[in-house]
């Protein structure tokens, strides 16, 4: 077959008009996360104005919907309730707990919520921790499924390690809610099993994290906004001013999705693991310091789209394995001397 040799002239306006092309856009104004929304409580419920009312309903073994009135409440230790039920502050916002709260079992039925509570403590004793357990405002497992946690504030004052710890994700709910100020990470889904194959997603829908590993305070060396480690749903999630990597995709991530993503004050944006398959990213915008999404070895099925890339000094893109599909993507404001892709990890 004869190859077509285009003249000089051609070659020079086709080269020009590559360049041309290179897109720029704004990322969607809908992506800012909802904040947490006013709503009516339910009733019947058992209605509780103290701390001992409040341990004495969680106590009971028929689960129910407990109403918390606006006011401070400050357990000894960590909340623990015996059955599934579902706490709701009388108004939003207008509840306090300071301490955490551990929706698990190894027997018993799914569920567990918390709706429009604040956490808030800085004092890892009122939280559960151990020698393999790290201190979490919520912390969830067993057979705790279909967890909610929503229209809530999760603050850990730079000293408790995670916000929320979900090692039973099939079917875990995150919306509306605002974590700042964790020591180490704000959200872990992760069953911590590689071999974990979900039965429902995880979904975390209109979250906002700030604030997260900045001090060095929580005594675990990895620090970063939001860890998946199973199949899950991200939608209007946004993570800024963590001292590390904002999203962490780990091993058992199969089959994720994530849109309307905001990344600002990090130095890698999205890490993910070796076994990380599926993952899809549209729509989004990520403004980092070294790199915007780093592939690591044997990453496969990625789709990375409609992202715009800030700031990035080293590569948007890292993709080791080189088998991602990388469409069209706004690589207009990274650094000077940085790549768009790069199949080479930063030193």
């Amino acid at each position: 077959m004869a190859h077509i040799r285009w003249p000089g002239a051609c070659a020079a306006v086709f080269a020009a008009l590559a360049a041309a092309c290179t897109l720029e856009f704004t990322p969607p104004s809908d992506a800012d996360p909802i904040a947490p929304q006013p709503y009516a409580p339910p009733s019947p419920a058992v209605r509780v104005t103290t701390t001992s009312e409040l341990v004495a309903a969680l106590a009971a073994t028929q689960a129910a919907d407990i109403v918390l009135a606006d006011g401070e409440y400050l357990p000894d230790a960590h909340l623990a309730p015996a059955a599934a039920h579902r706490l709701w502050a009388e108004h939003l916002g207008g509840a306090t707990i300071h301490a955490g709260i551990v929706f698990g079992t190894d027997v018993g039925d799914p569920g567990g919520e918390l709706h429009g509570v604040r956490l808030d403590t800085g004092d890892r004793s009122r939280t559960l921790e151990g020698m393999y357990v790290e201190s979490s405002l919520v912390h969830v497992w067993g057979v705790r499924r279909n967890v909610k946690i929503q229209d809530a504030w999760l603050s850990g004052h730079d000293a408790i390690v995670t916000g929320v710890l979900a090692r039973q994700t099939d079917g875990l709910l995150i919306e509306r809610v605002v974590i700042t100020d964790m020591a180490n990470r704000a959200i872990i889904a992760d069953p911590n099993d590689t071999t974990f194959v979900a039965a429902a997603p995880a979904v975390l829908r209109d979250v906002d994290v700030r604030r997260v590993g900045l001090d060095g305070a929580g005594g675990v060396d990895e620090v970063y906004g939001i860890a998946v480690g199973s199949t899950a749903e991200l939608t209007r999630v946004r993570v800024r001013d963590v001292g590390g990597v904002a999203l962490d995709m780990r091993t058992a991530c199969i089959d994720t999705r994530v849109d309307l993503l905001t990344i600002a004050g990090v130095a890698t944006g999205v890490f993910t693991r070796t076994g990380t398959n599926g993952l899809v990213i549209e729509a989004s915008s990520i403004t980092s310091a070294e790199v915007g999404v780093h592939l690591t070895v044997m990453t496969l099925g990625t789709e990375l789209s409609r992202i715009s890339f800030t700031g990035q000094s080293y590569a948007a893109i890292v993709d080791e394995t080189g088998a991602a599909s990388i469409g069209d993507n706004d690589y207009t404001r990274i650094a000077p001397g940085a790549v768009q892709v790069t199949s080479v990890p930063p030193p």
